[in-house]
């Protein structure tokens, strides 16, 4: 991945920080529900021709699915929550109102900032995080 593909994946973790997290706990009870099979009506209506119907079977398979984006949406969270502990003071505060979800201009008006301060902030801790990336995909690949 190239460092400006890499600083464009830092600023979209940035971006869907609150929806991630926000998804991840409406749907932590989500897995602990039992797979019902389908009776009634539903079961006696035949299956549309050339296909099979395997409900249940189908329901593992979008589940498994689901679990897997679900946990990438996990490791994220998790990645970007280390980079906020390496941050300090007012880039650390941005950040923070950030993955509350909130917009850059909102986080400038509630710390007094203006925009050309704020974005170069901004983009210091897209620097950081950046690096933390960087070193963190490097001791993966030594593995």
């Amino acid at each position: 991945m190239a460092l400006s593909d890499t600083k464009e994946y830092i600023k979209e973790l940035i971006d869907s920080y609150a929806w991630k997290n926000n998804m991840l706990k409406t749907d932590k009870e989500y897995f602990q529900i039992k797979i019902t099979a389908a009776y009634g009506i539903e079961s006696s209506l035949p299956s549309g021709k050339g296909t099979t119907s395997d409900k249940v079977g189908n329901e593992i398979i979008r589940r498994i699915s689901r679990q897997e984006r679900l946990q990438q949406y996990a490791d994220d969270i998790v990645f970007m929550n280390y980079c906020a502990n390496q941050l300090e003071g007012i880039e650390r505060e941005i950040l923070e109102y950030r993955f509350d979800g909130r917009s850059l201009n909102n986080c400038g008006a509630l710390l007094g900032i203006k925009r050309t301060r704020l974005e170069n902030i901004h983009d210091s801790i897209i620097e950081k995080c950046t690096k933390v990336y960087e070193t963190k995909k490097e001791e993966k690949e030594k593995q």
